[in-house]
């Protein structure tokens, strides 16, 4: 009797496992575009209603999101304006990480990651002065379609 209780049991399970999707998270992943005027750091109003969306609809999310500030300069780099181009774009990540300092609760900050990425050719001209809040993560199980709706998906994001 107890092995028969065991095999229905891991029966049961199985079964589950394979037919039900309530388990299972719905991955994501989201960029939020930022554009700066050329030369500067300062985030626009128009732009921190973007950046605010992310904190609006943070309960969105399960806990295990990272949030990758990818931010540029304004021209391509090369030997002489590397230098400018990579502390403008440091300035930029910075700002941002400021931003969410200020107005985002502790575990989301804490997730948070900057980096600088430098515009390598004329062919990447499209993201000058650009930042990107990138969002990988999952959505909790009860609200795929409310994720779904605030994070519609996008084009995958191609890096080099």
């Amino acid at each position: 009797m107890q092995y028969f209780v065991k095999l229905l049991t891991a029966l049961a399970l199985s079964t589950c496992a394979l037919n039900c999707t309530a388990f299972v998270p719905l991955s994501y992943s989201k960029e939020i575009t930022v554009h700066f005027e050329e030369g500067k750091f300062e985030i626009a109003d128009r732009e921190q209603t973007r950046l605010m969306k992310l904190i609006e609809h943070w309960d969105d999310f399960v806990a295990v999101n990272v949030f990758v500030v990818l931010a540029h300069g304004d021209e391509v780099s090369n030997d002489v304006n590397k230098d400018i181009q990579a502390e403008l774009a440091r300035a930029r990540a910075d700002a941002i990480k400021s931003f969410y300092t200020e107005h985002a609760p502790l575990q989301l900050r804490e997730r948070l990651h900057t980096y600088t990425e430098p515009i390598k050719k004329d062919g990447q001209a499209d993201e000058t002065g650009r930042a990107e809040v990138v969002i990988q993560g999952f959505c909790k199980p009860e609200n795929f379609s409310i994720c779904g709706d605030d994070w519609p998906p996008q084009r995958p994001i191609d890096r080099e």
